[in-house]
């Protein structure tokens, strides 16, 4: 949810998230501040106070906020005639014709309620869009930025610490000191003067806080860092449980489907966009390869993706030591992603999440892999079981009981049971005639479009086939090439798998009338269709004439909103996939 945009205003440009750091006759901003709140303009975007609907100020800056509607609560129920205003900064509720952006007023009071926060802060975003700004003023502390940032919002101020710099608080990114600790708590300038201005500190601090934000934006890091800062106070760790648990949908349509490592290392990590997407993709898109009567259950390793771990390479030596190894799907017990499918651990976030491993599992741990469990061998269909497990052997052991083998005595990778694994596969495939690996080669692809296309996958892989060495795998269907897999976890599309992918309506960019010879920015797209994520593969066409393959970097909304910024990165265009020598379908 969290972004990175440049608004253009009069007085230039304005980069966000963005701090507006207060200029009053008594205080100067510290150095390093991009934009001012000031009851006056000053040389940099500054934006204008203009009172309160009490004692409003006049002003002619282009920068004009309007008045607050804040009352205090002895005057809650109090009836003010005001005339909303209309214009580039708006207050909630105003007419927002001709907005571009839109000020969040007495959020202060909502800091009492987390659930309500929420809600607000969605509907907010809902309602203005995103081609609009949202600013969110009197709430921000350098511990709270990030999540604030995460939450969608656009633009802060630091008039919070201002105030509470007089009460005693020395606010860090961390939380804030008071008394004889905040003497000892920082060696910035402002603390070391011979007169320790804590208001000068404050500032500062907010501005050290919003490098952090961005840089955690570039790195595609936030969430790891608002889960780390949530944990400052009871508030924030509120926030964004009700953001996890009550806003899974609306976080989720946010959330890229690549990325990064992932730092799974806090409970709130169970509940991360990325993590419940993946688990509902497992229950809604996947089934297993029809020719593996044996599951496998294998435990995860500390290198991604699995295949390549030490430990992994040892248990498939073992399994493929027997005559009977196509008849085993191998399926990986992990936390927080419960099970990992062999042929799925390259997609987002199975091949490059990292946790603490400690061979203890918490209570909500366990509770998530007995529940993946169940629903997964509710809908697939075995005729044996195999485990190879250590610590969460127990667990399944709930839910399989005696049905199961179980191979491991002491460790996974010790020669004992390496060798009782071998022994299980043998005996386990002992009835079935073992399927040719062109099959199952066949079968896990389909699986692949399937999760990653959903039931649009289908349309792909009609009289399937496929050439390489996995992971590097060109797909043919009805002999000609529709894609390729490889180690970035997903299918690239070629036009003709575009082309079919595009009857089926899905994944689609609608564009102007025009053959882009380059990255598409928004500003071109009429249309997108909703199941389309960032990072997602998509055709770009008009009508029905497919113009360009890419990459999604917009939500489908975006796309349409906004009247800047790229919103797919091409692989292919019509310019290229004509050009003299250019072999129809290949990847650049």
């Amino acid at each position: 949810m969290g972004r990175e945009t440049r608004w253009t205003h009069d007085g230039g440009d304005l980069r966000t998230p963005q701090v507006l750091s207060t200029w009053i006759g008594r205080f100067t901003p510290p150095e390093g501040a991009e934009a001012f709140l000031s009851g006056a303009p000053r040389d940099r975007p500054t934006f204008v106070d203009s009172g309160s609907m009490f004692l409003p100020r006049e002003s002619e800056a282009p920068l004009r906020l309007p008045p607050t509607l804040h009352k205090p609560p002895s005057l809650v129920d109090l009836e003010i005639p005001l005339e909303r205003p209309t214009g580039r900064i708006v207050q909630e509720g105003a007419v927002l014709a001709g907005a571009e952006m839109v000020m969040l007023t007495n959020l202060a009071d909502m800091l009492r309620s987390p659930r309500e926060f929420v809600r607000r802060i969605v509907t907010a975003r809902r309602t203005a869009g995103y081609s609009r700004l949202l600013y969110a003023p009197g709430i921000a502390t350098p511990s709270n930025l990030v999540l604030l940032a995460y939450a969608g919002l656009d633009l802060f101020d630091d008039t919070r610490v201002l105030l509470e710099a007089g009460w005693g608080r020395l606010h860090t990114e961390d939380g804030f000191w008071t008394n004889e600790a905040a003497k000892i708590a920082c060696d910035c300038a402002p603390c070391l003067a011979q007169e320790p201005k804590p208001y000068g500190h404050n500032a500062l601090s907010m501005l050290r806080a919003l490098r952090t934000v961005r840089a955690s934006l570039v790195a595609g890091t936030l969430r790891e860092l608002a889960e780390r800062r949530a944990v400052n106070d009871s508030w924030s760790v509120a926030v964004l449980r009700h953001f996890d648990l009550r806003e899974a949908e609306w976080q989720e349509y946010h959330a890229p489907i690549t990325g990064g490592r992932t730092e799974a290392n806090a409970p709130s990590s169970l509940t991360r966009p990325d993590i419940l997407r993946y688990r509902q993709r497992i229950r809604e898109r996947y089934s297993k390869p029809p020719s593996t009567p044996i599951l496998l259950l294998l435990p995860c390793s500390a290198r991604k993706p699995y295949s390549e771990s030490r430990s992994h390479k040892r248990f498939r030596e073992a399994v493929r030591s027997t005559e009977r190894a196509s008849l085993v799907h191998e399926v990986m017990v992990t936390v927080p992603l419960g099970l990992v499918p062999r042929e799925l651990e390259r997609f987002h976030p199975a091949a490059s999440y990292d946790l603490a491993v400690t061979g203890d599992w918490s209570r909500e741990e366990s509770h998530l892999l007995r529940e993946d469990l169940r629903d997964f061998l509710g809908r697939n269909a075995y005729e044996r079981v195999i485990v190879h497990l250590g610590g969460e052997r127990e667990i399944v052991r709930e839910i399989l009981g005696d049905k199961a083998v179980y191979t491991v005595d002491d460790h996974p990778t010790d020669e004992v049971s390496l060798k009782q694994l071998a022994a299980a596969v043998t005996e386990a495939g002992r009835d079935f005639l073992p399927p040719r690996w062109e099959v199952r080669d066949q079968e896990g692809m389909r699986n692949i479009l399937r999760f990653q296309f959903g039931t649009a996958g289908e349309a792909l892989p009609e009289d399937l086939r496929t050439n390489g060495r996995f992971p590097h795998v060109r797909i043919f269907s009805g002999g000609v090439q529709v894609g390729t897999f490889t180690d970035r976890g997903l299918v690239s599309l070629t036009f003709a798998g575009a082309e079919r992918l595009s009857r089926k309506d899905a994944f689609c960019i609608e564009i102007e009338d025009f053959s882009p010879t380059g990255n598409i920015f928004a500003v071109g797209i009429t249309g997108a269709t909703e199941d389309i994520r960032i990072g997602d593969e998509v055709v770009v066409r008009h009508g029905r004439d497919v113009r360009a393959v890419g990459t999604a970097v917009m939500t489908p909304r975006e796309m349409v909103e906004l009247k800047r910024g790229m919103a797919v990165r091409v692989r292919h265009n019509v310019h290229r996939e004509s050009a003299p020598g250019a072999l129809p379908g290949a990847s650049d």
